[in-house]
């Protein structure tokens, strides 16, 4: 599995992070996990064509991590009108209704050719040869974290405060991507922060830790040595448009 950084911040972030999201590609096939604002632009500085695509991943529906769905689709219709039907987007409880009411409000373009909506519950799925779990991270009543397991493991946490379940669905990753959003000083309930993070890769055994979704305040020179505080592991701090 290759992971590209589509994004790396937050809606508030200045111009070089997009909202957190990113590229995973297998065996010569893209999925998108989390598709906010500016998503779409990434795309395209990465000249990756909008039709290879084939999965959408979401983890939860504030418009930091879903805008770009639907620029997204009506890119692809404008490209190949039938593209859509061959798409598919995962995501939790309550993706039909939000799905459908912004679909509602699209008219011919969209109704025509539309892609596979999958609510995840409690079935497996799989992605090419991973398997796909998922855990509430309690950040909404709805989102959820990701973890993918094939040759490697990865976990994507979404939004998510310090959850001790939520640590034992992580456990032993091969790569643990956390959100990384307030400083320990300004605590945001919902959210983790550097101390946090820190404890939760610690507590979790990721063999090697990425930090995304930084705001502002947090996006400072020392942000690796205060998570190094509680993890001694390896620490990424993710910028835009590089490969994990």
């Amino acid at each position: 599995m290759e992971i590209t950084v589509l994004g790396s911040g937050t809606i508030l972030s200045m111009p070089g992070r997009k909202p957190a999201s990113f590229l995973i590609a297998q065996k010569d096939q893209l999925a998108i996990l989390d598709l906010g604002p500016g998503i779409l632009h990434q795309l395209a500085v990465l000249n990756i064509d909008y039709l290879k695509p084939d999965t959408i991943f979401l983890t939860h529906f504030h418009l930091d991590h879903c805008s770009d769905v639907f620029p997204f689709l009506m890119s692809r219709y404008l490209l190949d009108n039938a593209s859509n039907g061959r798409l598919k987007i995962y995501g939790p409880v309550g993706l039909n209704y939000w799905y459908s009411m912004n679909a509602s409000l699209q008219g011919k373009w969209l109704s025509e050719c539309q892609p596979e909506i999958v609510e995840i519950k409690d079935q497996q799925i799989y992605w090419i040869d991973y398997q796909v779990k998922t855990f509430p991270t309690e950040h909404t009543k709805e989102s959820i974290a990701y973890r993918f397991e094939g040759e490697r493991s990865v976990f994507f946490s979404g939004d998510t405060g310090f959850n001790e379940k939520l640590i034992q669905f992580a456990e032993g990753v091969d790569l643990g991507i956390l959100e990384c959003s307030h400083p320990d000083e300004k605590p945001v309930a919902g959210h983790l922060t550097p101390k946090e993070v820190g404890r939760f890769a610690r507590e979790a055994k990721f063999k090697s830790l990425a930090v995304c979704h930084v705001y502002p305040e947090n996006d400072r020179p020392n942000l690796t040595e205060i998570i190094a505080k509680e993890y001694k592991g390896s620490i990424n701090i993710l910028n835009d448009l590089i490969d994990i």
